[in-house]
């Protein structure tokens, strides 16, 4: 893991020089396999890159780890923001120096949407050997449920009736729906969903709530560019976190149009907050999605580290 600096917050990353070598980590999967074809016949034959495909999360993330310490400059990722959370755990946990590059083929894209990038696979590439960074802050969950006990999280936590979203979402809704498949995968949910009981801890601050969903925010989109905190600075060494109360189904689809339109904070009833640490106390029944994959379930910690990862920006 990075070396610490002492207070818990990691060093900030120096600049590479020259002619960065970049990895180019492939989810063929992601997205329901659209773009591969296009990521391979742009990546071939660049001079510096190196293509590597996986579909696995734990794979990715030991590939990115593997590339980081073969002395890549760069580890970039060809998928969505699971994959990119993966590859960011792979990276942080080498203890290198390299940067993550962003190749967005997935379904939402929801963090490389908050961070302005673009979204055009060709574009994409050309910009990883930009010498421009960003220092982005991760979220660590801790859980006895996760193997090693935590994983970390780099665009957003969702638990509830979120939590199982992924799961919902078929090939073949990924394919017809593109990003409004986490859209339409939520209405079903939505439609059975049940508030279920947890108390919320952020920074010490504590509620006690039927929840029907909670997100955990370090960009600002999640679900397929539903914007759950529009003012969130993934920079800002703190999460925003938005829980969202059982009511009636005529409250509850006020509050989903204030929130497609991300104009719910003072929602009466929605709890809108931003800390650096948050504990849900939950029973198995309250699921979580890390970075658009199911991981966890019932009670689970979230620490912020500070500017744990760089990320190249155009």
């Amino acid at each position: 893991r990075p070396v610490s600096r002492g207070d818990g917050a990691y060093q900030p990353l120096s600049a590479t020089s020259g002619s960065p070598r970049i990895c180019v980590l492939l989810n063929p999967a992601s997205g329901g396999g659209r773009q591969v074809s296009s990521v391979r016949s742009l990546v071939a034959g660049r001079t510096g890159f190196e293509l590597r495909e996986c579909e696995d999360a734990a794979g990715l993330t030991d590939m990115a780890a593997a590339a980081a310490r073969e002395g890549f400059d760069r580890v970039a990722v060809a998928g969505g923001d699971g994959s990119l959370g993966a590859v960011a755990s792979g990276i942080v946990m080498s203890g290198t120096q390299a940067r993550l590059g962003v190749v967005p083929t997935g379904t939402g894209n929801d963090f490389a949407r908050g961070l302005g990038l673009d979204l055009q696979v060709s574009s994409a590439i050309e910009a990883l050997a930009s010498p421009r960074i960003r220092s982005i802050d991760v979220m660590r969950c801790r859980s006895p449920q996760i193997p090693g006990g935590e994983r970390l999280c780099l665009n957003a936590a969702v638990g509830g009736l979120g939590g199982r979203i992924g799961d919902a979402m078929t090939e073949r809704m990924s394919r017809r729906w593109g990003r409004f498949a986490y859209l339409r995968a939520g209405l079903a949910e939505l439609i059975s969903g049940v508030a279920l009981p947890i108390d919320l801890s952020v920074d010490g601050q504590r509620f006690s709530l039927d929840c029907l969903m909670l997100v955990l925010a370090n960009g600002r989109f999640a679900g397929g560019a539903i914007p759950f905190a529009p003012a969130a600075d993934p920079s800002d060494g703190r999460v925003d976190i938005v829980a969202i109360p059982g009511m009636s189904r005529l409250a509850l689809l006020r509050t989903a149009v204030r929130v497609l339109r991300g104009r719910h904070d003072g929602t009466r009833g929605l709890i809108v907050r931003t800390g650096s640490s948050v504990h849900v106390e939950a029973d198995s029944s309250f699921w979580f999605n890390l970075d658009g994959e199911t991981w966890v379930s019932g009670s689970a910690r979230f620490d912020v580290i500070p500017k744990a990862v760089d990320v190249v920006v155009p």
